[in-house]
């Protein structure tokens, strides 16, 4: 069962603009809910028999929760930006502008990365304002709409969120 177009169109809309104006708050929320589950089934699963019975295993899931959110949160912008350094790194070494070895794509990918660091969050900000925008635009165009209202709106959201999530 598809939906019909114009509400397609509005749930894409609907969709842009959230993804245009809170973007990032939502993928470091995603991120951070991501480390908390996963720490806190690993210390609930993985702990040993003795501190399972002395804390009980809901309170180590919610420990190992709220401990896993914690470190997916701050670990966001570094993950990040050591693999766009990576990616970078290995590029630039690919091309052969760089000798390729091991260590100079270590090298080059730390200071990318060093780079970056400091970048991602304005980076982010622009990414999820120009997907939500252009997520607008679609979704304007297929309820209908045609010409210059859909890029006049998405323009107006671009900004929106670049206002929005640079704060």
């Amino acid at each position: 069962m598809s939906l019909p177009a114009p509400w397609l169109g509005a749930l894409l809309a609907l969709l842009g603009f959230i993804v245009a104006v809170w973007g990032l708050r939502l993928a470091k929320l995603l991120v951070s809910l991501t480390f908390g589950l996963a720490l806190g089934y690993l210390l609930y699963a993985y702990s040993a028999p003795s501190l399972r019975e002395s804390l009980g295993s809901p309170a180590l899931f919610l420990l190992g929760f709220v401990l896993g959110a914690l470190i997916g949160y701050s670990a966001f912008k570094l993950a990040l930006s050591l693999l766009a350094g990576f990616l970078s790194a290995y590029a630039i070494a690919s091309t052969g502008i760089i000798v390729k070895s091991e260590e100079a794509v270590a090298l080059l990918t730390l200071a990318l990365a060093a780079v970056i660091y400091y970048l991602v969050d304005k980076l982010l900000a622009v990414v999820f304002a120009l997907a939500g925008s252009l997520l607008l635009y679609y979704g304007l165009e297929v309820i209908g709409l045609r010409g210059w209202i859909p890029l006049v709106a998405a323009a107006v959201v671009f900004a929106l969120g670049l206002a929005s999530q640079k704060r």
